[in-house]
């Protein structure tokens, strides 16, 4: 066994992929997994990547992604349940707050299109991609403001009152 200590700055922590579930989320969209999935980012950091599991994940209070850090769902089918990769939120805000970071192969799920102020994924500064992920049931599925460089393929939104609200950005590919 290698001594992580003796690797010392050996270790790119950015090519590291961290995973949910080892963090304790379960994944059956009944257990709040919040905790889990914030501590998983943490641990993760910046410029690393958080993975899913096929499953549906319950965040019940905002998740705040560290900066350039991805979040990459099981399947490129976002839609392919129950093989694909689910966040479950019942949060009234932002579910996901991110900066200069990127989403793939999610599906997000929200508390409904009438549940005043609940936002799918919430970028404010910096960059962001969004690839191959379906959100259904926020009043806003994305807010993007102050984005220099954004890039978003294959979005889907659905019953959502605002599929995409962009304020202030600039090199934006949609």
């Amino acid at each position: 066994a290698t001594n992580q200590a003796a690797l010392g700055n050996k270790v790119d922590k950015n090519r590291l992929v961290y995973d949910v579930k080892d963090y304790g989320a379960v994944g059956d969209g009944v257990a709040d997994d919040t905790a889990a999935i914030q501590s998983a980012s943490n641990v993760a950091g910046n410029g690393a990547t958080v993975f899913f599991p096929k499953g549906s994940y319950k965040i019940t209070a905002t998740i705040t992604v560290p900066h350039a850090q991805t979040w990459r769902g099981a399947t490129f089918y976002m839609d392919n349940l129950p093989h694909s990769s689910r966040i479950v939120s019942t949060v009234v805000g932002a579910t996901l707050v991110m900066q200069a970071a990127m989403v793939e192969n999610m599906r997000l799920e929200g508390p409904g299109d009438a549940v005043v102020n609940s936002i799918g994924i919430q970028s404010g500064a910096s960059s962001m991609t969004i690839h191959n992920v379906s959100l259904y049931g926020f009043e806003t599925g994305i807010r993007l403001s102050n984005i220099w460089y954004g890039y978003l393929d294959r979005v889907h939104t659905t019953t959502c009152a605002v599929g995409i609200s962009v304020n202030y950005c600039y090199n934006l590919t949609i």
